[in-house]
């Protein structure tokens, strides 16, 4: 066992970390039929995060398309305050309905800045 956490599981912990920054404004989301999907993933690994460490993961939008916004995360290993993972995540707004691209709304966009 290599003591450190699996590459591919970065991804599923800054998509919850996603769920949890959006999640005041769900039901406003579902209720107006919009909502956002990954578009594209990018992810740098600085240094491992091993067994049982705490990660804090700092989330920012970096850029806001008409109906994209980019996330930007960097996650730091608590115990030494090395940072371990950046990563740049675009998302784009969906209507619910057709599955389409759709704008993001106002609510998101001041939920996120």
């Amino acid at each position: 066992m290599q003591g450190v956490m699996h590459n591919s599981q970065y991804l599923a912990v800054i998509d919850d970390a996603v769920d949890v920054w959006t999640h005041p404004v769900l039901e406003q989301c579902i209720a107006s039929g919009w909502d956002f999907m990954v578009k594209r993933a990018d992810i740098v690994w600085h240094g491992p995060a091993r067994h049982a460490d705490v990660l804090q993961l700092e989330l920012d939008v970096r850029r806001w398309g008409t109906s994209s916004f980019e996330v930007g995360v960097e996650a730091i290993v608590l115990a030494d305050g090395l940072r371990c993972v950046s990563a740049t995540v675009t998302y784009v707004g969906v209507d619910l309905e057709n599955r389409r691209a759709a704008a993001v709304p106002g609510f998101v966009r001041a939920h996120l800045s």
